[in-house]
């Protein structure tokens, strides 16, 4: 889907907006709102906004009124992004609540969480250099367009699930003061429920809130241009008046199908403190996305050494079909590690001391946009696929094709097959992972006549040698076996 919004100027003595920010074939304008669709006149200037299920692109043609013959044309081309940022929520909360005293220092410890939310309308004034001037707003704004100018979308996380409210014991705010039972699910007695452990649950599916909810997104979207959101403990979401989850909630399917989100990312994190899991489940109308939790266990697991885990690592390496079988391995976002740890702390200092890590990233991140066959849209079928004369994934232990054949279950292996072009050289990738302490002897599959392996990466070893550029990788010596260190990994690739 393409929607493209801009707000309209004519140049020089004929401008129709008062403060332009950006030219386009000759003519100044800047970003407008998504509502309402059509060109509309608003104070200052012309609002154009044009929502499109199928486009790609958009051109805007200009006439003067009662000309046969067009001034002008406003292309706006498709967008094209590398990578994403994602932040944890950025709404205004307050630092202060269940503060207390370091116990070595004394110094008052200040909550950077931000996850009990007071305003969802207003960015977080405490995060902002300009923040005591009032200020944020702009200061965020500026961030998301100067990482937009890098290529990198923007995903934020956002909390719906509770309020800074809490329970019976919590401070009256906003919601409790205005309607309490419509905002919050309560028992029959009134208390409040607290599938969130948080103290309160939003009663997200009655539709003041659902239209709140709504409401909050779209600004984020139109007003800061975020490209997506996570939805922290995303279950309640679904839930009703009472707690019990719906088949079909009102407030997803709203959301999933609203024109002005439509570009947006919408990912779930499918569960909640009242243990409603639904990773695989989450209903999604198309458009959800599901943080993996079960990618994350099972990946932990095995890197951990624990026994008999890699047979199901061999289905969530490859996307999870077993759990998203009709949306697809993009359904499934893949994460080892949740954001409360040191990685909140950005220290540019650290690329100085860590550059063989930093090095290492983006060599392999370098890999995978270097290989189509590592960025598919649709499952493998486990058949030939592609006419390469292999499996399009195929699975493998220390022995090649015996999957799960050694150390107890800690050691396994995969190769993907496909094509660089539809029309060129097959492309081989094969990825092998020893969980266990000691190195063992791995053995490598086959390949065609006159195709050899390359080490793509290696993490027993030492930078440089852990890590190539695409397109550089030494060959490896002997095709027969390889040895991988204890509790390493290693990426052959064919040529």
């Amino acid at each position: 889907m393409t929607q493209a919004t801009s707000k309209l100027a004519l140049p020089v003595d004929q401008r129709i907006d008062v403060y332009p920010t950006h030219e386009i074939a000759g003519f100044s304008l800047r970003v407008g709102r998504p509502l309402p669709f059509g060109a509309t006149l608003v104070p200052g200037g012309g609002n154009f906004s044009v929502f499109s299920s199928a486009a790609t692109s958009c051109t805007l043609v200009l006439f003067k009124k009662g000309e046969p013959q067009p001034m002008g044309e406003i292309p706006f081309p498709p967008e094209f992004r590398i990578g994403s940022v994602w932040c944890m929520t950025v709404f205004e909360f307050d630092e202060w609540e269940n503060s207390r005293k370091h116990a070595g220092t004394w110094e008052t410890l200040v909550n950077y969480w931000g996850y009990s939310t007071l305003g969802f309308f207003a960015p977080k004034a405490g995060y902002a250099a300009t923040g005591k001037l009032g200020m944020q707003a702009d200061e965020l704004k500026h961030l998301v367009k100067e990482l937009h100018k890098a290529g990198l979308e923007v995903m934020l996380d956002v909390v719906f699930n509770h309020t800074a409210e809490g329970d019976h014991r919590g401070p009256t705010i906003s919601f409790r003061g205005v309607d309490d039972r419509t905002y919050y699910i309560l028992t029959p007695e009134g208390w409040y429920f607290n599938f969130s452990g948080c103290g309160n649950t939003l009663n997200c599916n009655h539709p003041v809130v659902r239209n709140m909810v709504l409401d909050c997104l779209r600004y984020w979207a139109s007003e800061y241009h975020i490209d997506g959101f996570r939805f922290d403990l995303a279950a309640i979401l679904g839930r009703d008046q009472n707690g019990a989850p719906l088949a079909n909630p009102p407030l997803l399917e709203t959301l999933a199908h609203d024109p002005i989100l439509a570009k947006c990312k919408l990912v779930a994190e499918a569960w909640d403190a009242g243990g409603l899991y639904q990773v695989g489940s989450f209903p999604a109308y198309g458009r959800w996305a599901e943080w993996n939790g079960k990618y994350r266990d099972g990946l932990r697991r095995f890197l951990k050494g624990d026994e008999g885990v890699a047979r199901e690592m061999m289905t969530r390496v490859i996307g999870s079909p077993d759990l998203y079988p009709h949306r697809g391995p993009t359904a499934s976002i893949k994460f080892i590690t949740c954001h409360d740890n040191d990685l909140n702390w950005i220290d540019w200092s650290l690329a100085k001391k860590n550059a063989d890590l930093l090095r290492f990233a983006r060599l392999v991140i370098g890999f995978r946009r270097a290989h189509r066959v590592l960025r598919r849209r649709h499952h493998f079928t486990r058949a030939d696929s592609a006419g390469t004369g292999y499996p399009d994934v195929s699975f493998h232990g220390t022995t090649a094709w015996h999957p799960d054949g050694g150390a107890g279950g800690r050691t396994f292996a995969w190769m993907v097959t496909g094509r660089t072009r539809e029309v060129e050289r097959p492309d081989f990738i094969w990825v092998a992972m020893n969980s266990h302490w000691d190195a063992l002897r791995f053995e490598p599959p086959a390949l065609p006549q006159g195709m050899h392996w390359h080490v793509a990466e290696n993490t027993g070893m030492e930078s440089p040698l852990d890590a190539f550029e695409a397109g550089e990788e030494p060959a490896l010596d002997d095709e027969s076996h390889v040895w991988i260190g204890g509790r390493a990994s290693m990426i052959l690739v064919a040529r």
